[in-house]
């Protein structure tokens, strides 16, 4: 074992994680004990050669408190678990992910950690803690077989252990599930052991599975693994190299069976949402057209509520722009935001198109109306906006406990008045002079 020093310890992922969820990786070290035949890690590209020579990050929990306060505003998952197991036996001594899982306990992060070992149990209270804002644990179990476990993932505790554990945390209330990934093919993708493994995770208290029915090799690791496959696998590195050669994914004649072992379904937050989300819409939809129906009886006409209407997809454009740029997510907190709008930016076209048709009847043109509609209403319409995004600036910025919540709701909100309020002075003039009715003809002509 050495000591290393590093430059940064949270890295952000380049494109979305669609395995685990996470934004950004947390690695305390580099390389192995667990030596897994198929690990990844001593693959050419990440250049660590010898993963089972361990080198610990000595300044990490000295970087790790400033990197979570400069991200404070782009809370997202920290991942632990990519490139190492953050629970591999040394860990037992340093205790460097338990310090790190604490830092992040208190900045209120969430967390998502993958691991083999069962020395994951330990840290249940801060785990238990970090669950306030969301905690995950994955026990990556690839053999329900203790004897099979052992000659391929032959530093790491035995399935049974993992699974355990698995219970231990899940019966203290923490999130936990079973990565079964990688499936090799010819060794463990069977269907009785896939079976095996589902049925002790439910047992155990699993809330989800994440499969994959086949392994990765590169250069570096396709090599170790045949020759491991030739110590405890006689015969079967021909087979590797006749089936696969060289990819990069190697799928088993099985991987088609398999997958159809399983059907996807959301439960906990994710089938909330879901639900929640078909409720909001529900709403949305509903509130659009009773606007729109009180509109039309208000002005008399159908024409004049479609020109007031159209402020909403400005609004909404405006939301989805700040929220991008602020990093917060289509949540339940931001749709309700989004329908907020409506009625908040519904009034600036009513002042615009009420005004232009009230100048109308008095005589004015079409097009002479609508210009003083503009500019008359431009100082009320500006206060009213103003006085709004101003009272909702302390949400979109909020701290403390809930804080992401009242982020998203009053980003989406300030973010759609803005956009909204600034284009409603040029789009709603420019569509009443195509569609409204014009009025002062029609006065003449009476």
């Amino acid at each position: 074992m050495r000591y290393i020093e590093t430059k940064t310890i949270l890295s952000k992922l380049r494109t979305a994680d669609r395995w685990f969820g996470i934004a950004y990786n947390m690695n305390l070290y580099r390389g192995c004990q667990h030596g897994c035949i198929y690990c990844d890690t001593r693959s050419d590209c990440y250049g660590i050669g010898d993963i089972a020579q361990i080198a610990v990050k000595r300044n990490a929990l000295e970087l790790l408190p400033a990197e979570l306060r400069a991200r404070r505003k782009k809370r997202a998952t920290i991942g632990t678990g990519s490139m190492n197991d953050p629970y591999m036996p040394v860990e037992r001594e340093l205790r460097l992910t338990r310090r790190a899982l604490g830092m992040i306990a208190d900045e209120r992060f969430p967390v998502h950690v993958i691991t083999k070992s069962s020395l994951a149990e330990r840290d249940a209270d801060i785990l238990q803690e970090i669950s306030a804002t969301y905690a995950a644990v994955s026990f990556t179990v690839t053999c329900a077989d203790d004897a099979l476990s052992v000659r391929t993932e032959p530093g790491a505790p035995a399935s049974s252990e993992r699974f355990r554990a698995m219970a231990a945390l899940a019966a203290k209330g923490i999130y936990t599930g079973v990565t079964m990934m990688p499936l090799l093919p010819l060794i463990n993708d069977t269907r009785e052991n896939v079976e095996a493994i589902v049925r002790r995770a439910k047992d155990a208290g699993a809330s989800y599975i994440l499969p994959m029915f086949g392994v990765t090799l590169r250069s570096g690791s396709r090599e170790h693994f045949h020759a491991a496959l030739e110590r405890g696998f006689p015969g079967l590195k021909a087979r590797y190299e006749a089936c696969f050669g060289n990819r990069y994914e190697c799928f088993g004649p099985n991987c088609r069976a398999l997958d159809d072992t399983f059907r996807t379904a959301l439960t906990g937050d994710s089938k909330e949402y879901r639900e929640s989300s078909s409720s909001l819409m529900f709403a949305f939809i509903l509130a659009i057209v009773l606007i729109y129906l009180i509109l039309a009886a208000q002005f008399e006409s159908f024409k004049d509520p479609l020109i007031i209407m159209l402020t909403v997809p400005l609004a909404i454009a405006g939301a989805l722009v700040f929220m991008y740029f602020g990093g917060i997510t289509m949540n339940i907190f931001s749709q309700i935001g989004i329908i907020m709008l409506i009625g908040l930016v519904a009034k600036n076209g009513i002042l615009i198109v009420e005004f232009a048709n009230l100048k109308q009847e008095t005589g004015e043109d079409k097009m002479t109306a609508i210009k003083d509609a503009a500019l008359q209403r431009l100082r009320p319409i500006l206060m009213t906006s103003a006085s709004t995004i101003l009272g909702l600036i302390p949400l979109a910025f909020a701290s403390g406990e809930g804080c992401n919540q009242r982020i998203a709701m009053g980003t989406a909100v300030v973010g759609g008045m803005l956009v909204s309020t600034l284009l409603t002075m040029y789009i709603v003039p420019a569509i009443y002079s195509y569609i409204s009715t014009n009025r002062s003809n029609k006065l003449k002509q009476e």
